[in-house]
């Protein structure tokens, strides 16, 4: 990936009203640390409770930096709400995907470079003539077993709070449908990777960054499927790893 094409995601999680006004050297502090790396692309992920949070962000990285393109993705601005079209009217995105990105953000990174106008589905973005093309839906990845592990290799792991731990997931989705959860509508379908398929991502983290010690699972339900969860324990405790051990 070249300079130009350099993707930098800043998870919005500042939970207060005005952070600016209470966080304006920290917050301020790591916006200048980003746009010092020249980024052609800044990514916010945005949930409910993060949401007044990343427009100003995202307010404020325009203000230092016209021409740094910013995307939006995220639970609160997905293609069922209404968030996201604050986002353009306000003039802070350049683009908004909706719901998984690993298919769409690469497109619409692909289309940026190429000049290449049109609707790109999951994805919705400001062309060059200034208006808003929406691609609308998109299809879930149907085998979440296909998607590559993680790449944490442009990423200095000691500036973390939480040392020695990576981030992965067993499945997309609840097996539940409960009424006051939106999480039916952003994964209308529960997914859930092999048992296997979660050992193979452990070995091969570890095999990259030995000194991790944690995984902390980040989906809404890990034991959806007790099968494949108990055929990713039994992988883990049939295989000796040693950063692992209590």
């Amino acid at each position: 990936m070249g300079p130009d094409e350099r993707l930098l995601f800043l998870g919005a999680r500042i939970v207060c009203a005005q952070p600016f006004a209470y966080y304006d050297q920290e917050i301020l502090s790591c916006l200048y640390d980003i746009l010092s790396r020249e980024p052609a692309v800044v990514g916010i992920s945005v949930h409910s409770s993060s949401y007044i949070s990343a427009r100003l962000l995202g307010a404020k990285i325009k203000q230092l930096a016209p021409g740094v393109k910013v995307v939006f993705g995220g639970p609160h601005v997905s293609d069922y709400t209404t968030h996201w079209q604050g986002l353009f009217s306000a003039g802070i995105a350049d683009a908004v995907v909706f719901g998984e990105g690993e298919r769409t953000l690469p497109e619409y990174l692909r289309a940026l470079s190429a000049h290449a106008p049109g609707p790109i589905p999951g994805c919705a973005y400001v062309s060059a003539g200034g208006d808003v093309v929406s691609g609308g839906k998109r299809d879930l990845i149907p085998s979440l077993d296909d998607i590559p592990f993680p790449d944490f290799s442009g990423f200095d792991l000691r500036l973390y709070n939480q040392k020695h731990v990576l981030p992965t997931y067993f499945s997309r989705g609840c097996i539940n449908q409960c009424i006051f959860c939106t999480e039916k509508r952003y994964f209308p379908k529960f997914r859930n990777r092999t048992g296997a398929r979660v050992f193979d991502e452990v070995r091969h983290q570890l095999s990259r960054y030995p000194d991790t010690r944690y995984f902390r699972m980040h989906d809404s339900v890990s034991n959806g499927n007790v099968k494949e969860l108990e055929s990713s324990a039994t992988c883990l405790s049939r295989t000796a790893f040693p950063s692992l051990e209590p």
